[in-house]
């Protein structure tokens, strides 16, 4: 189902992907759960804000 997540977020040349990653590799599990909250209510912009939150990159073009 992970991927399944993942494959949600992608987006032109899966910029983000690692960022991704990186966030499932040291989020909390809370965190982990508020994404995938964010995700099934197809909030994306505060999705993308919260894996740079956590991973501490900034996207380019992604979130606020």
């Amino acid at each position: 189902k992970i991927y399944d997540l993942i494959n949600e977020l992608s987006y032109k040349n899966n910029i983000g992907t690692m960022e991704t990653f990186k966030f499932y590799s040291i989020a909390t599990p809370e965190q982990k759960k508020e994404l995938k909250q964010l995700i099934a209510a197809k909030k994306y912009k505060q999705g993308w804000n919260l894996i740079q939150q956590v991973t501490g990159v900034k996207l380019q073009g992604l979130g606020s």
